[in-house]
């Protein structure tokens, strides 16, 4: 026996007294391979060297002591060296192909094991996702695109295939099936980390609707553990998303901000390291808007000095907002429209913007010096708009937008249009709007 055998032999058989002992943790590590693409090179290729085909893995993990699910453990093993032997050669789509099929034969495995499986099933399953998303960012998977889009268009008939956003989703499901139908509520606790894969890859290809008919599912299912018994990164993470898909319905925003402070807090207070500060940054792209559009809140020079990155990014748009200044608002957001739109935060933005404009309007009203302070020409506040976009407005299209404000309530007062003047409340015209957050989470 060759020397590439007899290592391929001791694999097996150390594997399958993994599997005997329920040794969770080394199951789940010697079923991972993104750890190893980085030294591709120093790794074994069973499949080109015959070992799989001379000594087939279920055979030998018979051979090696009895346990259950023997013969699909095997399977497993022959897709793991295919994939190992796959991404060898670069040949992405079949590693993607091999990866897909561990995770649906190690969640059927799933079916029949207790609460060990967990941690293997959790490898498989994020790697997976984890492949998928390095193959997007190559120049093959453009090509690809291309060709499903000639499938779709019918160019090549019945033979058309699911496109790959679909086939990871449907082979993330499975595990997350698995687990949220567990009998023994053994698994259960897994289903948050399942989920959590299943709104990565939602979000990531732009499935809202699957996003929203998951949530849907979670909200109904019952025996789900709390959330406080769910380790921190898979609570906030799931908070996050959770929160991401309420704020598609504007109705929900409220909804959205509690689960983001929660997810926020539990984030600050997680002993967990790694992306840590990451993860604040990305639940704040969407809290800061948030906080501002239902309750009027700026944020404070403390955030701004604890999140740098964040300051660079979005501080002139607040001082515009405070200031009332509509040209520096609209520049700030042009320039990083690609980043809000990839934030999933560019509507917020938009839905803000009547609010410079109010700031703006307050401004001119306060400055006004005729004799009757309440009752402005509407030529005031057009001179206005055009002072601070530096653009000319026509007074059809200011007196547009105060109507809009005083529909709102965030003008109290009415428009005589044959007089051309705001008739403004003489008691607080203009509510508060606008207030810094000083002692709140994202303080």
């Amino acid at each position: 026996m060759s020397d590439i055998h007899r290592q391929y032999l001791d694999h097996i058989l150390t594997f399958g007294k993994c599997i005997r002992f329920h040794e969770s943790a080394t199951v789940a590590e010697n079923l991972s391979f993104l750890d190893k693409i980085n030294s591709l090179d120093s790794v074994p290729d069973y499949v080109q060297s015959k070992s799989i085909e001379m000594l087939p893995p279920s055979e030998v993990l018979k051979n090696g002591g009895s346990f259950k699910n023997v013969n699909q453990w095997g399977t497993v093993v022959i897709a793991y060296f295919n994939l190992l032997s796959s991404l060898k050669h670069l040949d992405f789509k079949n590693a993607i192909k091999d990866s897909s099929n561990m995770v649906s034969e190690v969640s059927k495995i799933a079916r029949n094991e207790d609460r060990w499986i967990c941690a293997p099933l959790m490898t498989v399953t994020s790697e997976l996702r984890k492949l998928v998303m390095i193959y997007i960012q190559s120049s093959d998977y453009d090509a690809d695109v291309k060709l499903q889009e000639k499938r779709k268009q019918g160019q090549f008939g019945a033979d058309f295939q699911l496109s790959l956003d679909e086939e990871l989703a449907n082979a993330l499901q499975r595990p997350f099936k698995v687990c949220l139908s567990d009998k023994s509520d053994e698994k259960k606790g897994a289903v948050y980390f399942f989920a959590n894969e299943l709104f990565r890859t939602y979000i990531k290809f732009e499935k809202f609707d699957a996003a929203r008919n998951m949530c849907k599912v979670l909200l109904h299912s019952p025996n789900l553990p709390s959330l406080s018994y769910v380790p921190k990164s898979q609570s906030v993470t799931y908070r996050y998303y959770l929160a991401m898909v309420e704020c598609m319905n504007f109705d929900h925003l409220e909804n959205a901000a509690q689960l983001l402070n929660t997810a926020l807090i539990d984030c600050k207070n997680s002993r967990e390291h790694g992306d840590t500060i990451k993860n604040q940054i990305s639940i704040l792209f969407f809290l800061i808007p948030l906080n501002f559009l239902l309750y009027r809140q700026l944020p404070s020079s403390t955030l701004w000095e604890s999140y740098p990155s964040l300051s660079t990014a979005l501080q002139k748009i607040y001082q515009a907002v405070k200031q009332g200044n509509l040209k520096q608002f609209d520049e700030e957001v042009a320039s990083i429209q690609v980043l809000l739109l990839k934030r999933h935060v560019y509507s917020f933005y938009i839905r803000m913007r009547p609010f410079v404009e109010l700031r703006l309007f307050s401004k001119a009203a306060h400055f006004y010096t005729g004799e009757r302070k309440h009752i402005i020409p509407l030529n005031q506040f057009t001179i206005a708009e055009n002072y601070s976009e530096k653009r000319p407005y026509i007074q059809e299209e200011t007196e547009s937008r105060l109507a809009s404000l005083i529909y709102t309530r965030r003008i109290k007062g009415y428009i005589s249009h044959g007089n051309k003047v705001i008739v403004l409340s003489k008691k607080d015209p203009f509510p508060k709007q606008v207030l810094t957050i000083e002692n709140s989470t994202i303080a």
